[in-house]
Formats: structure tokens, sequence, C-alpha cells
């Protein structure tokens, strides 16, 4: 990527209507963003003896890169507000937060993902799955459907182009529907107004008052640009939310298979129904969310940030977590 201008733009997300500044995300979370960390950790995975040795393999991958993603996002300390408003710097700076952003999320969803296993929380591990294939999913809307378009190999970016990828770089971080603002200032009324508001604006088909200036991507789009390339990606969300909505999904996976074949709702059967769901899907799930952000760092972040990643995420899925 060559860059030609030095000029300088505003980037700091101040306290115009609706849009985060870093007080209130400070406040937020009630410690300074370069001191955040992962909480529980996992070291002992023999729980997982309890599953098929197919399982057992797969999820020894899965492991060894989760830990790898915590590995790199922790070992950076940065600040979420550029050193510079340079144009270049400031873009820069950004990817980096979001991408070291992204990795404490998908490590953090891996820990989830880890912890429903253990203790057979069927529901848990549908809600981090959903979760993690959206996050994906948005990941890769932006690497691939947004930033590529503008970064071309070869082509000289603009001074136009510099201030549309801070504003995609300000809409992946700062995108919202919801006023954090008036959460953090206590005004609760406010906001009950505002939501009581936009039910009355959806009934006369009006398009309610946006809170911040970065609207957020829409999670269905990402998804359904993913899947329309690899359909498989489509229909594990579909079959996700199911087990994340009040439907079928949901119950179903509570359930077990009684000796006599029935479908019954008793924890001590030996087939537990939920417990047969994680051994079917776990491998393509990982496959689907950790081998995309592998392959998106490899094909798309460097270019993207200007210079090689770390040497370390270049781990192919399948090399890691080897039987021993």
């Amino acid at each position: 990527m060559r860059l030609t201008t030095r000029r300088f733009v505003d980037i700091s997300p101040v306290s115009e209507k609706g849009r985060l500044n870093f007080l209130f995300v400070r406040k937020l979370f009630d410690v300074d963003l370069v001191e955040t960390n992962l909480a529980e950790k996992h070291t002992d995975i023999t729980f997982i003896l309890a599953y098929t040795p197919h399982f057992q393999r797969e999820f020894k991958k899965f492991f060894a890169q989760k830990q790898l993603y915590e590995f790199i996002a922790e070992k950076q300390k940065i600040p979420l507000e550029p050193p510079s408003k340079e144009a270049d710097l400031a873009h820069n700076h950004y990817i980096k937060v979001i991408y070291n952003t992204q990795l404490l999320k998908f490590a953090s969803l891996g820990d989830l993902l880890i912890h429903a296993i253990k203790h057979n929380n069927y529901l848990s591990y549908g809600l981090a799955g959903r979760a993690l294939i959206e996050h994906v999913a948005a990941w890769r809307y932006y690497l691939v459907e947004k930033y590529s378009k503008l970064i071309i190999a070869g082509k000289e970016l603009s001074f136009e182009d510099m201030l549309e990828l801070i504003r995609l770089d300000e809409q992946f971080l700062f995108g919202t529907k919801f006023d954090w603002p008036q959460w953090l200032n206590q005004d609760y009324a406010a906001l009950e107004n505002t939501y009581l508001q936009s039910l009355q604006d959806k009934k006369n088909k009006k398009t309610p008052e946006a809170p911040s200036k970065h609207k957020p991507v829409n999670v269905l789009t990402c998804v359904e640009k993913l899947a329309t390339a690899l359909p498989k990606f489509g229909v594990f969300y579909d079959m996700f939310c199911d087990l994340v909505h009040p439907n079928i999904g949901t119950n179903f996976i509570l359930y077990s298979i009684s000796r006599e074949g029935s479908i019954t709702i008793d924890r001590s059967c030996e087939i537990q129904i939920g417990q047969k769901l994680i051994e079917d899907t776990f491998g393509d799930l990982m496959l689907l969310t950790y081998g995309q952000v592998n392959e998106l760092t490899k094909s798309h972040f460097s270019a993207l940030l200007g210079e090689e990643p770390s040497k370390f995420i270049f781990v192919k899925l399948a090399e890691v977590g080897s039987e021993r």
C-alpha cells in the first residue's frame, strides 16, 4: 500500500452527540484500556476425555489456536486513541486496535466455549458459537467487502481514500444503535423515552433517529456476504440462532435419549443430545470461525496495515494441537 499524503485529519472521538469518547469508555470498564486482561484461564482439558477421539483431536487444535490468540493479544499494549492525527498514522493505529480487539474477542469466546463444554452447559455452547460466527462474519465483511475495495496493490491512496479508511475504522470501533452516553450519564428516563419513540417511529414507518453518527454494520448482511461463497457458514449461523432463540433448538439441546430410545428430560441418561450436537458441530464450527480468522489475516490484514502481521499468527489450524 502506498501512502502519498501526510495531511492531518480530526480523528478524536470527542463528545459530539451519540459518539463514544475515551472518558466514557474508561468509565464503562473502570480500567485503563491498556491494562485489560482476559478473565478465566483454562489449563486442564482432561474433561474432553468424555467425548469421542475425533472431538478430542479437534478440540486440541482449537485450544492451541485460542492460546495463540491470547498470547498475541495480551502481548500488545496499545491505547485506543491514536498518538497522531496524521491520516495514515491514525489509520494504522486504529487497525492495530481493531486487530487486537478482535483477537481478545475470539479468545474470550473460546473461553466461553471451553466453559460450556466442560460443564455440559449446552445453551452456553449455542450462545458462544453464534457470537463467534457473528464476530468472524463482521471481521471478514470489513476486510473483504470494505477495506480491500480501497486498498488495491500498487494504487496510490488519495486523502479522500484515507478519510474513508478512518471512517471505516471508527464505524468498526464506535458503531452502535444504543445511546451509551445517556446510559453512562445514568439518564435512564431519556433512554426509555427514546425507546418508546422508536417504537412509535416504526409504527409510523419512520426511520428512528440514530444515537450515533457511526451506524453499525448489519450482522445479517455480513453473514450473507460470506455465506454466498461458503453456504455452510450460513447453515451454521441459522442452526446456532435456533440454539439461542426460544425455538425447538434451545429445547431439544437440553433433552436426552433413554435406554428405550425415547426422548426424555433426564440429565443422568448416557446419551445427551447436547453433547452429541457438540461432537457433531465443533470441528466445522472451528474451521468456519478460527479457520477464517487465520486465512483473513494472511490474505488481507498485512495489506491493510501496510506491514507484516506478527509471525506467530501464521499457524495453520490443521497443524496445531496434534496428539502427543
